[in-house]
């Protein structure tokens, strides 16, 4: 097997060690969209240039998920960039945040280039005052503009409640000079948030995220120890279409501004960038231009009309052979690829539990194409979200980027005494994006000191980035030891079975790690050998190490197999799911005997539940997605395709 260790693994890795003691906290999530935009109102649900449509869908999945606030990465309208349409226009969007707040939910917004005008910075200013002290919910419906009131029963906003108050989000709120609070910076439980402003300010000032690199280094490096950072601006680093970026350039001009912010979010653990603008999903890793130091970029989805088409210039392509691009100037291809998915109306749910952080993203594919790419009536999402990915990292691990076709026995890693290894596998991805550039895996790993689990002998590892496609939890086959502290594993148990490698997947379930491939588990007191095959699972008593040959990612411990637990939405006491009386085959349902059998979606909603005779199918009618089968007791995952 080959291993691919790269330099930008071993400096990703070097950058995401050395952090503070692991701190528990409860878990935590916000949301992410961007690009509210409508243009013309064909169907009377998208008013003065604002999305309304999609918002008040995409509003619901928010307060479905229980996140803590939403944070908005510009574009928030449409034409709101001129002074005859910038009140009205951002009033229209301010207006649809109310249904957030009625749920307890508040709202941090960012300016994009269709809201750069001084105009539109005094209007964004009186309407989200929440910028500058976490304050929401604190302006009076009757303070925007009357005329966006419409008797439509589908586009009336949230009402008010007369017993309302408002309620604050963060603390610690700051500015850079002559920013206004147009860029603000702010904390909320054990994370700092950097939104950062580009355009002309509320007194007709040109701003530039390069003058406002010294306030960004000090509130990067002064945050709180061993907690996180995440910074958002509406244009980014290295787009997938647009030729501009956050330095107000060209992807490959101003190199020194560019290297700066780079090497700052580096220096400082700050892990990630989320963006717009590009109206698509794309994931990656984006270096400097010299690869001495690089950030996760994340391009998010479009929740708006239009959607663009990579294109196939130096800009995108930036290994391209053209005289602009990234190889012929530097010498060095600036990005990692790691998703892309085009087409699609997106938002994003974001996980801070402890040290670590997950991102889930949903989507829905909106019908465009690159022969057609803009919408003129409001598309249906309710009911068709996808769950697409998760990915993730975390202060107390490490990053590997491993490439198509080399080995995944480059991942090892370990915390507080417990060590896990991939002894096997190879990456047989054979994916690119738009441009043709093969993806690759940035997998990354991350700890947990709690101990969840009864008869728990490891700490919890979470292991992201390895699945194959997206939409789907499963990766190529591959082998993994986790080691158990041998005060805590009695040997008898050990070599019985009784205590194993278990494996929670994306929906919160726990189960025996190697039953999760969809094969009949095998077990062996030995150690693992390269000829063991999929479903094969052991312990070696000799090392201290459980292993298991499996072809998913998510959270693996070692714990005894009668005490894992149901996940949230799922009724209490389910047995851990080693083989189950119903299996999936696509979207059809096999009894193998008879049997009780319930469905539920990712957020805990039956979609099928009746009891099935032996030998009988029954085809689901949901959408494609991840899903909790429970039958007699017991329960897994399954993919419906």
């Amino acid at each position: 097997m080959r291993v691919s260790r790269d330099k930008t693994a071993k400096f990703v890795a070097v950058a995401l060690c050395g952090c503070a003691l692991l701190v528990h906290a409860e878990p935590w999530k916000f949301g992410v969209i961007t690009d509210t935009q409508w243009p013309t109102d064909a169907d009377s649900l998208n008013p003065n240039s604002v999305a309304v449509g999609v918002i008040n869908q995409i509003n619901k999945e928010m307060i479905k998920h229980k996140v803590k606030f939403v944070a908005a990465v510009g574009d928030l309208t449409d034409l709101a960039g001129s002074s005859p349409t910038a009140a009205i226009d951002l009033d229209t969007r301010a207006l649809y945040v109310q249904e957030l707040y009625n749920n307890g939910i508040g709202f941090f917004p960012l300016r994009g280039n269709h809201e750069s005008s001084n105009y539109a910075a005094k209007e964004f200013l009186r309407v989200f005052p929440q910028t500058r002290s976490g304050v929401q919910d604190s302006l009076p419906l009757a303070s925007l503009d009357a005329s966006i009131w419409k008797d439509s029963s589908f586009i009336h906003p949230a009402l008010r409640p007369a017993t309302a108050t408002p309620f604050t989000i963060g603390s610690g709120f700051t500015t850079p000079s002559g920013m206004k609070s147009l860029s603000y910076a702010f904390k909320v439980n054990n994370a700092t948030f950097v939104l950062l402003d580009q355009f002309l300010n509320s007194d007709s000032v040109t701003t530039t995220v390069k003058s406002q690199q010294t306030w960004i280094d000090s509130v990067l490096s002064h945050r709180d120890a061993g907690s996180h950072a995440f910074v958002f601006s509406h244009k980014g680093l290295l787009m997938g279409d647009h030729t501009d970026n956050l330095v107000n350039d060209t992807v490959n001009g101003d190199s020194a501004a560019i290297n700066a912010f780079i090497s700052s979010l580096q220096a400082n653990k700050t892990n990630i960038l989320f963006s717009g603008h590009d109206h698509m999903h794309e994931y990656s890793l984006v270096k400097n231009t010299t690869g001495t130091a690089a950030v996760h970029q994340l391009i998010t989805g479009s929740a708006s009309y239009k959607f663009y088409t990579p294109s196939t210039g130096a800009n995108a392509n930036d290994s391209s052979s053209s005289a602009t691009s990234n190889t012929t100037r530097y010498g060095i291809s600036r990005q990692v690829p790691a998703q892309q998915e085009l087409y699609a109306v997106s938002y994003y749910i974001v996980t801070i539990d402890s040290n670590n952080v997950s991102i889930d993203y949903y989507s829905v594919n909106s019908g465009a194409s690159k022969a057609s790419s803009v919408l003129t009536m409001t598309p249906a999402l309710t009911g068709n979200w996808r769950w697409r990915s998760r990915f993730g990292s975390s202060l107390s691990g490490k990053e590997f980027v491993i490439n198509q076709g080399d080995a995944f026995t480059a991942v090892a890693d370990t915390f507080s005494g417990t060590s896990v290894k991939i002894l096997g596998g190879i990456n047989t991805a054979k994916d690119t994006n738009l441009q043709g550039r093969h993806f690759r895996k940035l997998v990354n790993t991350g700890w947990s000191s709690v101990d969840s689990l009864k008869g728990q002998a490891s700490r919890i590892l979470s292991l992201w980035g390895l699945e194959a496609t997206l939409g789907s939890d499963t990766t190529a086959p591959f082998a993994i030891s986790l080691s158990y502290d041998s005060t805590k594993a009695v040997k008898d148990s050990l070599l019985a079975g009784k205590i194993q490698l278990l494996s929670r997947d994306t929906l919160g379930t726990w189960s025996l790690a190697a039953a999760r491939s969809k094969t009949t588990p095998t077990f062996a007191a030995r150690a693992w050998a390269s000829t063991d095959t999929l479903g094969a699972y052991g312990v070696d008593t000799a090392t201290h190490t459980v292993w298991a040959v499996v072809n998913h990612g998510g959270d693996y411990a070692v714990a005894n197999i009668a005490s894992a637990v149901a996940p949230a939405g799922i009724a209490s006491g389910a047995k851990v799911a080693t083989t189950l009386p119903v299996r999936a085959i696509g979207r059809v349902l096999v009894a193998s005997r008879a049997t009780d059998v319930q469905v539920k979606d990712i957020s805990g909603h039956t979609v099928f539940s009746r009891r099935m005779a032996a030998g009988e199918t029954a085809v689901l009618s949901c959408p494609a997605g991840i899903y909790v089968l429970r039958a007699q007791g017991a329960q897994g995952t399954i993919l419906v395709h």
